[in-house]
Protein backbone atom coordinates (compact mmCIF):
# COMPACT_ATOMS: atom_id res chain seq x y z
CA UNK A 1 0.00 0.00 0.00
CA UNK A 2 1.30 3.45 -0.87
CA UNK A 3 1.24 6.19 1.70
CA UNK A 4 -0.28 9.66 1.53
CA UNK A 5 2.33 12.43 1.79
CA UNK A 6 2.78 13.97 5.22
CA UNK A 7 1.06 11.89 7.90
CA UNK A 8 1.13 14.61 10.54
CA UNK A 9 0.72 12.36 13.57
CA UNK A 10 3.86 10.44 12.63
CA UNK A 11 5.99 13.60 12.88
CA UNK A 12 6.57 12.71 16.53
CA UNK A 13 8.16 9.35 15.69
CA UNK A 14 11.92 8.95 15.57
CA UNK A 15 11.61 7.53 12.09
CA UNK A 16 10.45 10.99 11.00
CA UNK A 17 7.79 9.79 8.59
CA UNK A 18 7.26 12.40 5.87
CA UNK A 19 6.54 9.55 3.45
CA UNK A 20 5.77 9.95 -0.25
CA UNK A 21 3.62 7.42 -2.10
CA UNK A 22 5.50 4.12 -2.32
CA UNK A 23 8.46 5.35 -0.20
CA UNK A 24 10.36 2.66 1.70
CA UNK A 25 10.86 2.98 5.43
CA UNK A 26 14.00 4.88 6.39
CA UNK A 27 17.06 3.32 7.95
CA UNK A 28 16.07 4.91 11.26
CA UNK A 29 12.67 3.27 11.09
CA UNK A 30 14.26 -0.12 10.34
CA UNK A 31 16.64 0.33 13.25
CA UNK A 32 13.72 1.27 15.51
CA UNK A 33 11.84 -1.84 14.44
CA UNK A 34 14.90 -4.06 15.06
CA UNK A 35 15.33 -2.53 18.52
CA UNK A 36 11.62 -3.02 19.26
CA UNK A 37 11.80 -6.66 18.16
CA UNK A 38 14.86 -7.22 20.39
CA UNK A 39 13.04 -5.67 23.36
CA UNK A 40 10.10 -7.98 22.70
CA UNK A 41 12.41 -11.03 22.68
CA UNK A 42 14.13 -9.92 25.86
CA UNK A 43 10.83 -9.51 27.66
CA UNK A 44 9.54 -12.96 26.75
CA UNK A 45 11.27 -14.21 29.88
CA UNK A 46 9.75 -13.29 33.20
CA UNK A 47 10.57 -9.68 34.02
CA UNK A 48 9.18 -7.34 36.61
CA UNK A 49 9.90 -3.67 35.86
CA UNK A 50 10.93 -1.52 38.80
CA UNK A 51 8.98 1.48 37.54
CA UNK A 52 5.40 1.97 36.44
CA UNK A 53 5.37 1.96 32.64
CA UNK A 54 1.66 2.81 32.46
CA UNK A 55 -0.21 1.59 29.39
CA UNK A 56 1.53 -1.37 27.74
CA UNK A 57 2.23 -1.52 24.03
CA UNK A 58 1.42 -5.14 23.39
CA UNK A 59 0.74 -7.34 20.41
CA UNK A 60 -1.98 -6.18 18.04
CA UNK A 61 -4.97 -8.54 18.31
CA UNK A 62 -5.35 -10.12 14.88
CA UNK A 63 -8.36 -12.29 15.68
CA UNK A 64 -11.10 -9.80 14.77
CA UNK A 65 -12.59 -10.03 11.29
CA UNK A 66 -15.74 -9.20 9.35
CA UNK A 67 -18.42 -11.01 7.43
CA UNK A 68 -18.44 -10.22 3.74
CA UNK A 69 -20.71 -7.22 3.19
CA UNK A 70 -21.70 -4.80 0.44
CA UNK A 71 -20.53 -1.28 1.32
CA UNK A 72 -21.88 0.55 -1.73
CA UNK A 73 -24.33 -0.42 -4.48
CA UNK A 74 -25.40 2.62 -6.48
CA UNK A 75 -24.80 4.28 -9.87
CA UNK A 76 -23.87 0.94 -11.52
CA UNK A 77 -21.07 0.49 -8.97
CA UNK A 78 -20.75 -2.14 -6.28
CA UNK A 79 -18.08 -2.18 -3.58
CA UNK A 80 -17.81 -5.23 -1.32
CA UNK A 81 -15.70 -5.66 1.82
CA UNK A 82 -14.50 -9.28 1.84
CA UNK A 83 -12.23 -9.79 4.83
CA UNK A 84 -9.54 -8.24 7.02
CA UNK A 85 -6.02 -9.56 6.48
CA UNK A 86 -3.19 -9.04 8.96
CA UNK A 87 0.34 -8.99 7.55
CA UNK A 88 3.63 -8.20 9.28
CA UNK A 89 3.30 -4.43 9.12
CA UNK A 90 -0.31 -3.47 8.50
CA UNK A 91 -4.01 -4.27 8.70
CA UNK A 92 -5.43 -4.79 5.18
CA UNK A 93 -9.11 -4.42 4.29
CA UNK A 94 -9.71 -6.60 1.23
CA UNK A 95 -12.22 -5.13 -1.24
CA UNK A 96 -13.91 -5.99 -4.53
CA UNK A 97 -14.85 -3.25 -7.00
CA UNK A 98 -17.52 -4.02 -9.61
CA UNK A 99 -18.08 -1.67 -12.52
CA UNK A 100 -21.45 -2.42 -14.09
CA UNK A 101 -21.43 0.73 -16.25
CA UNK A 102 -20.34 1.11 -19.87
CA UNK A 103 -17.43 3.39 -18.93
CA UNK A 104 -14.03 2.74 -17.36
CA UNK A 105 -13.84 3.84 -13.74
CA UNK A 106 -11.02 4.95 -11.42
CA UNK A 107 -11.46 4.28 -7.69
CA UNK A 108 -9.30 6.39 -5.33
CA UNK A 109 -9.10 6.62 -1.53
CA UNK A 110 -7.25 8.97 0.85
CA UNK A 111 -6.23 11.51 -1.78
CA UNK A 112 -5.48 15.20 -1.27
CA UNK A 113 -8.94 16.08 -2.53
CA UNK A 114 -10.96 13.33 -0.78
CA UNK A 115 -9.88 11.86 2.54
CA UNK A 116 -12.28 10.08 4.92
CA UNK A 117 -10.32 7.05 6.19
CA UNK A 118 -10.55 6.18 9.87
CA UNK A 119 -10.13 3.38 12.41
CA UNK A 120 -11.97 2.94 15.72
CA UNK A 121 -13.46 6.42 15.67
CA UNK A 122 -10.21 8.26 14.80
CA UNK A 123 -9.34 9.79 11.44
CA UNK A 124 -6.23 8.09 10.02
CA UNK A 125 -4.05 9.71 7.35
CA UNK A 126 -3.14 6.35 5.86
CA UNK A 127 -4.68 3.91 3.40
CA UNK A 128 -4.04 5.53 0.00
CA UNK A 129 -5.42 3.43 -2.85
CA UNK A 130 -6.05 3.77 -6.59
CA UNK A 131 -7.65 1.10 -8.78
CA UNK A 132 -8.74 1.17 -12.42
CA UNK A 133 -11.73 -1.03 -13.32
CA UNK A 134 -12.76 -1.49 -16.94
CA UNK A 135 -16.38 -1.17 -18.05
CA UNK A 136 -18.25 -4.31 -17.02
CA UNK A 137 -15.23 -5.50 -15.04
CA UNK A 138 -14.41 -6.54 -11.51
CA UNK A 139 -11.15 -6.01 -9.59
CA UNK A 140 -9.80 -6.69 -6.12
CA UNK A 141 -7.55 -4.46 -4.04
CA UNK A 142 -6.92 -3.62 -0.39
CA UNK A 143 -6.50 -0.60 1.87
CA UNK A 144 -3.79 -0.85 4.53
CA UNK A 145 -3.20 0.80 7.91
CA UNK A 146 0.21 0.53 9.62
CA UNK A 147 0.30 -1.07 13.06
CA UNK A 148 2.80 1.59 14.21
CA UNK A 149 0.31 4.41 13.91
CA UNK A 150 -2.62 2.41 15.29
CA UNK A 151 -0.70 1.21 18.36
CA UNK A 152 0.69 4.71 19.00
CA UNK A 153 -2.92 5.92 19.21
CA UNK A 154 -3.77 3.30 21.83
CA UNK A 155 -5.40 0.74 19.55
CA UNK A 156 -4.81 -2.98 20.06
CA UNK A 157 -7.51 -4.36 17.76
CA UNK A 158 -9.91 -3.41 14.99
CA UNK A 159 -13.43 -2.43 16.07
CA UNK A 160 -14.27 -0.66 12.82
CA UNK A 161 -12.67 0.65 9.64
CA UNK A 162 -14.00 3.66 7.74
CA UNK A 163 -13.11 4.25 4.08
CA UNK A 164 -14.47 6.35 1.23
CA UNK A 165 -13.89 6.58 -2.50
CA UNK A 166 -13.72 9.14 -5.26
CA UNK A 167 -15.00 7.36 -8.39
CA UNK A 168 -14.22 8.98 -11.75
CA UNK A 169 -15.52 7.85 -15.16
CA UNK A 170 -14.31 8.36 -18.74
CA UNK A 171 -16.19 11.65 -18.98
CA UNK A 172 -14.49 12.96 -15.84
CA UNK A 173 -17.67 12.79 -13.76
CA UNK A 174 -17.08 12.14 -10.06
CA UNK A 175 -19.04 10.13 -7.54
CA UNK A 176 -18.12 10.45 -3.86
CA UNK A 177 -19.28 7.49 -1.79
CA UNK A 178 -19.10 9.21 1.57
CA UNK A 179 -17.81 7.29 4.61
CA UNK A 180 -18.32 3.51 4.37
CA UNK A 181 -17.91 1.55 7.61
CA UNK A 182 -17.25 -2.10 8.42
CA UNK A 183 -17.40 -3.40 12.01
CA UNK A 184 -15.98 -6.42 13.77
CA UNK A 185 -17.26 -8.15 16.90
CA UNK A 186 -15.00 -5.89 18.96
CA UNK A 187 -17.24 -2.93 18.12
CA UNK A 188 -20.03 -4.33 20.30
CA UNK A 189 -18.05 -3.69 23.51
CA UNK A 190 -15.65 -1.00 22.32
CA UNK A 191 -15.65 2.20 24.39
CA UNK A 192 -15.47 4.95 21.79
CA UNK A 193 -15.76 7.70 24.41
CA UNK A 194 -12.95 6.53 26.68
CA UNK A 195 -10.23 5.36 24.35
CA UNK A 196 -6.70 4.37 25.37
CA UNK A 197 -5.10 7.21 23.38
CA UNK A 198 -4.46 9.51 26.33
CA UNK A 199 -3.13 6.82 28.67
CA UNK A 200 -0.96 5.41 25.88
CA UNK A 201 0.68 8.70 24.96
CA UNK A 202 1.60 9.29 28.63
CA UNK A 203 3.01 5.82 29.18
CA UNK A 204 6.74 5.23 29.46
CA UNK A 205 6.35 2.30 27.11
CA UNK A 206 5.18 4.70 24.37
CA UNK A 207 7.82 7.33 25.17
CA UNK A 208 10.71 4.86 25.20
CA UNK A 209 9.53 2.93 22.15
CA UNK A 210 9.15 6.00 19.95
CA UNK A 211 12.04 7.97 21.42
CA UNK A 212 10.03 11.00 22.49
CA UNK A 213 9.69 13.09 25.66
CA UNK A 214 6.36 14.15 27.13
CA UNK A 215 6.66 17.89 27.82
CA UNK A 216 3.03 18.74 28.45
CA UNK A 217 -0.23 16.88 28.91
CA UNK A 218 -3.66 18.24 29.76
CA UNK A 219 -7.22 17.02 29.58
CA UNK A 220 -8.61 20.53 29.84
CA UNK A 221 -11.42 21.03 27.33
CA UNK A 222 -10.04 24.13 25.64
CA UNK A 223 -12.82 24.50 23.11
CA UNK A 224 -16.46 23.41 22.83
CA UNK A 225 -18.74 25.00 20.26
CA UNK A 226 -21.73 23.48 18.46
CA UNK A 227 -20.50 19.88 18.74
CA UNK A 228 -16.82 20.60 17.95
CA UNK A 229 -14.40 20.28 20.86
CA UNK A 230 -10.73 19.98 21.84
CA UNK A 231 -10.54 17.21 24.44
CA UNK A 232 -6.83 17.00 25.27
CA UNK A 233 -3.53 18.73 24.54
CA UNK A 234 -0.07 17.17 24.32
CA UNK A 235 3.39 18.50 23.53
CA UNK A 236 6.03 15.92 22.65
CA UNK A 237 9.72 16.43 21.93
CA UNK A 238 11.01 14.09 19.23
CA UNK A 239 14.54 12.88 18.51
CA UNK A 240 15.18 15.94 16.33
CA UNK A 241 14.51 18.24 19.33
CA UNK A 242 11.29 19.41 17.68
CA UNK A 243 8.26 20.23 19.83
CA UNK A 244 5.03 18.73 18.46
CA UNK A 245 1.70 20.09 19.67
CA UNK A 246 -1.06 17.46 19.38
CA UNK A 247 -4.73 18.30 19.86
CA UNK A 248 -7.42 15.65 20.29
CA UNK A 249 -10.31 17.15 18.33
CA UNK A 250 -13.80 15.66 18.30
CA UNK A 251 -16.54 16.25 15.74
CA UNK A 252 -19.82 15.32 17.45
CA UNK A 253 -21.92 16.90 14.68
CA UNK A 254 -23.84 15.05 11.98
CA UNK A 255 -21.68 16.41 9.16
CA UNK A 256 -18.05 16.54 8.11
CA UNK A 257 -16.06 19.56 9.22
CA UNK A 258 -12.77 21.24 8.36
CA UNK A 259 -11.01 22.16 11.61
CA UNK A 260 -8.76 25.21 11.22
CA UNK A 261 -5.87 26.53 13.32
CA UNK A 262 -4.71 30.09 12.64
CA UNK A 263 -3.13 33.18 14.22
CA UNK A 264 -0.61 31.33 16.38
CA UNK A 265 1.10 33.04 19.33
CA UNK A 266 3.90 31.85 21.59
CA UNK A 267 4.15 33.58 24.98
CA UNK A 268 1.71 36.17 23.67
CA UNK A 269 3.91 37.06 20.67
CA UNK A 270 2.42 36.73 17.19
CA UNK A 271 4.39 34.18 15.17
CA UNK A 272 1.93 33.19 12.41
CA UNK A 273 -1.02 35.35 11.39
CA UNK A 274 -2.89 33.18 8.88
CA UNK A 275 -4.25 29.61 8.56
CA UNK A 276 -1.62 27.06 9.57
CA UNK A 277 -3.68 23.90 9.02
CA UNK A 278 -7.17 22.79 7.97
CA UNK A 279 -8.06 19.17 8.73
CA UNK A 280 -11.05 17.14 7.53
CA UNK A 281 -12.94 15.26 10.30
CA UNK A 282 -16.00 13.20 9.39
CA UNK A 283 -19.15 13.11 11.51
CA UNK A 284 -18.79 11.43 14.91
CA UNK A 285 -15.02 10.98 14.68
CA UNK A 286 -11.92 12.36 16.33
CA UNK A 287 -8.58 13.43 14.91
CA UNK A 288 -5.15 14.13 16.35
CA UNK A 289 -4.35 17.51 14.83
CA UNK A 290 -0.60 18.16 14.96
CA UNK A 291 1.50 21.32 14.77
CA UNK A 292 5.29 21.20 14.64
CA UNK A 293 6.05 24.35 16.63
CA UNK A 294 9.67 24.54 15.51
CA UNK A 295 8.68 24.71 11.86
CA UNK A 296 6.53 27.80 12.28
CA UNK A 297 9.61 30.07 12.33
CA UNK A 298 13.22 29.77 11.21
CA UNK A 299 15.90 29.60 13.92
CA UNK A 300 16.99 33.21 13.42
CA UNK A 301 13.34 34.36 13.55
CA UNK A 302 12.84 32.74 16.97
CA UNK A 303 15.95 34.52 18.17
CA UNK A 304 14.89 37.86 16.67
CA UNK A 305 11.61 37.65 18.60
CA UNK A 306 13.52 36.82 21.78
CA UNK A 307 11.66 33.55 22.32
CA UNK A 308 13.88 31.01 24.11
CA UNK A 309 11.22 29.00 25.95
CA UNK A 310 7.62 27.98 25.34
CA UNK A 311 5.56 29.14 28.31
CA UNK A 312 2.19 29.43 26.55
CA UNK A 313 0.70 28.63 23.16
CA UNK A 314 -2.42 30.30 21.84
CA UNK A 315 -4.23 30.17 18.52
CA UNK A 316 -7.63 30.73 16.95
CA UNK A 317 -9.73 27.68 16.10
CA UNK A 318 -12.86 27.37 13.98
CA UNK A 319 -14.73 24.64 12.09
CA UNK A 320 -16.19 25.09 8.62
CA UNK A 321 -18.45 22.85 6.58
CA UNK A 322 -17.65 21.59 3.07
CA UNK A 323 -19.00 24.81 1.57
CA UNK A 324 -16.66 26.95 3.65
CA UNK A 325 -19.29 28.29 6.06
CA UNK A 326 -18.56 28.47 9.78
CA UNK A 327 -20.23 25.78 11.90
CA UNK A 328 -18.52 26.68 15.18
CA UNK A 329 -17.47 29.88 16.91
CA UNK A 330 -14.06 31.35 15.97
CA UNK A 331 -12.27 31.57 19.29
CA UNK A 332 -8.75 32.07 20.59
CA UNK A 333 -7.69 29.31 22.98
CA UNK A 334 -4.66 29.31 25.21
CA UNK A 335 -2.46 26.56 26.65
CA UNK A 336 -0.97 28.52 29.50
CA UNK A 337 0.27 26.04 32.10
CA UNK A 338 3.36 24.93 30.16
CA UNK A 339 6.47 24.54 32.31
CA UNK A 340 9.07 26.56 30.37
CA UNK A 341 9.84 24.24 27.47
CA UNK A 342 13.25 25.21 26.09
CA UNK A 343 13.40 25.84 22.36
CA UNK A 344 16.38 24.21 20.69
CA UNK A 345 17.64 26.27 17.80
CA UNK A 346 21.00 27.27 16.42
CA UNK A 347 21.97 30.80 15.46
CA UNK A 348 25.30 31.43 13.76
CA UNK A 349 27.76 33.92 15.21
CA UNK A 350 26.99 36.49 12.53
CA UNK A 351 23.23 36.03 12.98
CA UNK A 352 23.60 36.36 16.74
CA UNK A 353 25.50 39.59 16.23
CA UNK A 354 22.79 40.87 13.91
CA UNK A 355 20.10 40.09 16.46
CA UNK A 356 21.85 41.77 19.38
CA UNK A 357 23.06 44.85 17.52
CA UNK A 358 20.15 45.33 15.15
CA UNK A 359 19.59 43.00 12.23
CA UNK A 360 18.79 45.52 9.53
CA UNK A 361 21.75 47.84 10.26
CA UNK A 362 24.19 44.97 10.43
CA UNK A 363 23.00 43.50 7.14
CA UNK A 364 23.39 46.88 5.44
CA UNK A 365 26.94 47.18 6.75
CA UNK A 366 27.80 43.70 5.55
CA UNK A 367 26.34 44.34 2.14
CA UNK A 368 28.36 47.54 1.91
CA UNK A 369 31.48 45.54 2.79
CA UNK A 370 30.75 43.17 -0.06
CA UNK A 371 29.70 40.18 2.06
CA UNK A 372 26.23 39.74 0.61
CA UNK A 373 27.14 36.26 -0.62
CA UNK A 374 28.07 35.12 2.91
CA UNK A 375 24.77 36.41 4.36
CA UNK A 376 22.85 34.52 1.72
CA UNK A 377 24.80 31.33 2.41
CA UNK A 378 24.02 31.58 6.13
CA UNK A 379 20.26 31.98 5.59
CA UNK A 380 18.03 28.91 5.67
CA UNK A 381 16.23 29.22 2.35
CA UNK A 382 13.78 26.90 0.62
CA UNK A 383 15.64 24.66 -1.81
CA UNK A 384 14.98 25.56 -5.46
CA UNK A 385 13.90 21.99 -6.28
CA UNK A 386 11.23 21.98 -3.58
CA UNK A 387 10.00 25.44 -4.50
CA UNK A 388 9.66 24.42 -8.15
CA UNK A 389 7.83 21.26 -7.12
CA UNK A 390 5.40 23.00 -4.76
CA UNK A 391 4.81 25.94 -7.10
CA UNK A 392 3.94 23.53 -9.90
CA UNK A 393 1.57 21.72 -7.55
CA UNK A 394 -0.20 24.94 -6.57
CA UNK A 395 -0.45 25.96 -10.22
CA UNK A 396 -1.97 22.56 -10.94
CA UNK A 397 -4.54 23.04 -8.14
CA UNK A 398 -5.42 26.50 -9.45
CA UNK A 399 -6.08 25.05 -12.90
CA UNK A 400 -8.13 22.23 -11.42
CA UNK A 401 -10.25 24.56 -9.26
CA UNK A 402 -11.04 26.83 -12.22
CA UNK A 403 -11.94 23.84 -14.36
CA UNK A 404 -14.24 22.39 -11.68
CA UNK A 405 -15.93 25.74 -11.12
CA UNK A 406 -16.74 25.93 -14.81
CA UNK A 407 -17.94 22.34 -14.84
CA UNK A 408 -20.09 22.79 -11.72
CA UNK A 409 -21.81 25.78 -13.29
CA UNK A 410 -22.92 23.70 -16.30
CA UNK A 411 -22.22 19.92 -16.13
CA UNK A 412 -24.03 19.42 -19.45
CA UNK A 413 -21.25 21.39 -21.17
CA UNK A 414 -18.69 18.62 -20.61
CA UNK A 415 -18.23 17.81 -24.31
CA UNK A 416 -17.01 21.32 -25.09
CA UNK A 417 -14.52 21.11 -22.19
CA UNK A 418 -12.68 17.99 -23.37
CA UNK A 419 -9.82 19.91 -24.98
CA UNK A 420 -9.29 21.91 -21.79
CA UNK A 421 -9.38 18.74 -19.76
CA UNK A 422 -6.79 17.09 -22.01
CA UNK A 423 -4.47 20.02 -21.35
CA UNK A 424 -5.27 19.80 -17.64
CA UNK A 425 -4.50 16.05 -17.67
CA UNK A 426 -1.11 16.64 -19.30
CA UNK A 427 -0.25 19.09 -16.54
CA UNK A 428 -1.29 16.51 -14.00
CA UNK A 429 1.06 13.93 -15.56
CA UNK A 430 3.88 16.46 -15.39
CA UNK A 431 3.13 17.06 -11.71
CA UNK A 432 2.99 13.30 -11.02
CA UNK A 433 6.44 12.97 -12.60
CA UNK A 434 7.80 15.63 -10.24
CA UNK A 435 6.33 13.74 -7.27
CA UNK A 436 8.23 10.60 -8.28
CA UNK A 437 11.51 12.52 -8.58
CA UNK A 438 11.31 14.52 -5.35
CA UNK A 439 13.01 13.10 -2.23
CA UNK A 440 11.18 14.28 0.89
CA UNK A 441 13.90 12.93 3.20
CA UNK A 442 16.02 15.99 2.33
CA UNK A 443 13.49 18.48 3.75
CA UNK A 444 15.00 21.26 5.86
CA UNK A 445 12.92 23.31 8.30
CA UNK A 446 12.47 25.96 5.63
CA UNK A 447 11.37 23.26 3.16
CA UNK A 448 8.84 21.83 5.61
CA UNK A 449 7.44 25.27 6.39
CA UNK A 450 7.00 26.13 2.71
CA UNK A 451 5.52 22.69 2.04
CA UNK A 452 2.87 23.16 4.74
CA UNK A 453 2.02 26.68 3.62
CA UNK A 454 1.39 25.57 0.04
CA UNK A 455 -0.57 22.47 1.02
CA UNK A 456 -2.83 24.46 3.35
CA UNK A 457 -3.45 27.11 0.70
CA UNK A 458 -4.33 24.39 -1.79
CA UNK A 459 -6.68 22.68 0.67
CA UNK A 460 -8.53 25.96 1.13
CA UNK A 461 -8.86 26.33 -2.64
CA UNK A 462 -10.22 22.79 -3.00
CA UNK A 463 -12.95 23.60 -0.49
CA UNK A 464 -14.37 25.99 -3.07
CA UNK A 465 -15.32 23.16 -5.44
CA UNK A 466 -16.21 20.31 -3.00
Amino acid sequence: MKRKMLTLFMLVMTCGLLAACGEKKTAEADELKENSEQVEKDTEAEYEPEEDFGESLGEFDKSYNIEQMVLYDENDVKITANTINYDNYSVELDLTFENNSDKNLDFSAETMGYSVNGVNGFMIEDGWMHKEVAAGGKENDSIGFDYEELIAMGMTGIADIQVGFDIEDDDYNHIYTGPLVVKTALADDYDYENTAYRSTIQSKSFLYTYGVELEHFSEEELYDSNGVSILSEVILKNSYNEHILMLEVKNATNDSIYFKIENIKINGTDIYDSIWTSDHITAGNRMIVSVNINNILEDNEWAEKGIKTIDSVSFVVEANNANGYAVSEPKEVNIGDIQGIELDYEVSASENSEISEGASETVEEELAAGTEENVEQESDEVTPELKEFMDSYEAFIDEYVEFMKEYNEDPSNMSSMLDDYTEFLNKYLDFADKVDQYDEETMSKADQKYYLEVVNRCNEKLLEVY
